[in-house]
């Protein structure tokens, strides 16, 4: 008890609220007088004892919830086609579009799923286990199980059981990220599961080599919750007093991981790598007494001198900035991260002068003059509570945002889409964005959603990535960054 109390103290620490040894020892006797079991009473009693403001309060809260709460899961789902290797869902022929060429690996069974023409798993979990061993397959791995029957409850036990076996509170860089979820997984059994997929692929009965494939999807989907884990301990427990470490970790961590009380910090680094993108490429290209001499303005500048060339004049090369219009996707599975790509574009004013921005979750609707007459702050709110309440639907926003400018899209205009091109089994209209993609420079979208959930379910990345100039995953300030300075360099 004492243990867990004093590793809580510490993060509540490192969450920037002061708690000093006379304030430590009050809640020691106030968890000696009720106990661990009942998770509200803990909190409202340590709240009393510990914050001393408003600002101190609120971030016990999100310390509180972090510290003495399972692993947060989400939604397991499944895609009706094999993986490769790697886990990669794009086909060779998508390859190419907006990153490197590949080479896919299929299954002899059929085309395009499962097996093709043959029975396939049934997607609801709670058939899965009863389908399986009706087939007479008895599966081995604790882990694998759980997974395949989509056990969420015992999953978070599981978590939770393995990251205190390993010392997860113990977690001082974020470098170590990787080390820790390797060990988690290890410790829920990541071995035994990954000798029984490598079994089942390998098997000539085509019913299992479909269900090693799920195993493998399985794998993929527990490695992604749990990094996510061990991120958000990191963030509760660590010791990043450093500056510089702290600003390093909110660049690289994954944006839905963070909590809105780290807002401030998240503007702070926005502002920073704002101010090195400007420095990089609003400075105009001039090239005084060197490079390449302009005649024509060097000798109607020299007449008045009966043409002695007092004064040369040399080319100077300007950087065209580029009109770019946002569309931002701000239903409920992404908002967060919508939050973040608008706060970073609109910190961008000074080299992307140009921007207009867009928000949808079904229709969509232009809020640039949003953002001229707020604070950022209330703006971004604002956007998130108008127009994030809506059945996501990418065709009819594509439909409408046509509508809206189509007219005023040129060979200067870069179209940023923010999404995860779920569109809830709705006419995706792809022929709309390729319309708009031939009027304009480059069409960019990001995807907050890893590359393995591209296809799963009713995303819907496959139709309209043909018409991208450039695909990326897109859930850290890093990878916005990196994208972003793709796009003034393209412009240069």
């Amino acid at each position: 008890m004492h243990k867990t109390l004093t590793e809580f103290v510490a993060a509540l620490r490192n969450s920037d609220v002061r708690v000093s040894t006379s304030e430590t020892i009050d809640a020691v006797k106030v968890i000696q007088l009720i106990g661990l079991n009942d998770k509200e009473l803990l909190r409202n009693s340590l709240s009393i004892v510990l914050p001393k403001s408003d600002v101190e309060k609120d971030s016990f809260d999100h310390c509180f919830e972090n510290f003495f709460s399972f692993a947060r899961l989400s939604e397991f789902k499944v895609d009706d086609r094999e993986l490769d290797e790697e886990g990669d869902l794009f086909s060779d022929e998508e390859e190419g579009v907006g990153r490197g060429q590949g080479e896919g690996q299929g299954d002899s069974g059929g085309t395009g799923g499962f097996g093709g023409n043959q029975e396939s798993l049934p997607d609801d979990f709670t058939k899965v286990e009863e389908y399986i061993k009706d087939q007479g397959i008895e599966i081995q791995s604790r882990l694998a199980k759980m997974l395949l029957r989509g056990d969420k409850a015992n999953l978070t036990i599981a978590m939770a059981e393995a990251a205190k076996a390993i010392d997860l509170n113990k977690i001082s860089f974020f470098t170590q990220k990787g080390i820790y979820t390797r060990k988690m997984m290890v410790h829920m059994g990541l071995e035994e599961l990954e000798t029984e997929m490598y079994q089942l692929e390998e098997s000539e009965q085509f019913i299992e080599r479909q269900v090693g494939k799920r195993i493998r999807q399985a794998r993929e989907y527990l490695r992604v919750e749990v990094r996510d884990y061990v991120e958000r301990q990191f963030l509760t427990v660590a010791d990043a007093e450093g500056k510089e470490l702290r600003d390093e970790v909110t660049r690289n961590i994954k944006l839905t991981n963070i909590e809105l009380r780290g807002f401030s910090n998240i503007q702070a680094v926005v502002r920073k790598m704002a101010k090195r993108l400007t420095a990089l490429h609003s400075r105009r290209k001039k090239k005084f007494n060197r490079g390449i001499l302009d005649v024509r303005k060097t000798i109607r500048r020299n007449v008045a001198y009966d043409g002695i060339l007092f004064e040369t004049h040399w080319k100077q090369v300007k950087i065209d900035r580029p009109k770019v219009m946002v569309i931002c996707d701000v239903s409920r599975s992404v908002r967060e991260v919508a939050r973040f790509l608008l706060m970073f574009l609109y910190s961008l004013s000074e080299i992307l002068p140009n921007v207009r921005a867009f928000a949808f979750s079904a229709r969509l609707y232009e809020v640039t003059d949003v953002f001229k007459n707020n604070t950022l702050e209330k703006a971004v709110e604002e956007t998130l509570d108008n127009y994030g309440f809506g059945s996501t639907d990418y065709g009819m926003a594509f439909q409408d945002f046509k509508d809206i400018c189509y007219e005023q899209i040129d060979s200067k205009t870069t179209i940023l889409i923010l999404g995860d091109s779920r569109n809830n089994y709705n006419d995706t209209k792809s022929e709309i964005l390729q319309e708009i993609s031939k009027r304009a420079r480059q069409v960019i979208w990001l995807n907050p959603e890893p590359r393995t959930h591209w296809r799963a379910g009713d995303a819907e990345m496959r139709a309209y990535a043909p018409y991208c100039s450039i695909v990326e995953e897109c859930n850290s300030l890093n990878h916005l960054e990196r994208v972003v300075n793709q796009l003034m360099s393209r412009a240069n």
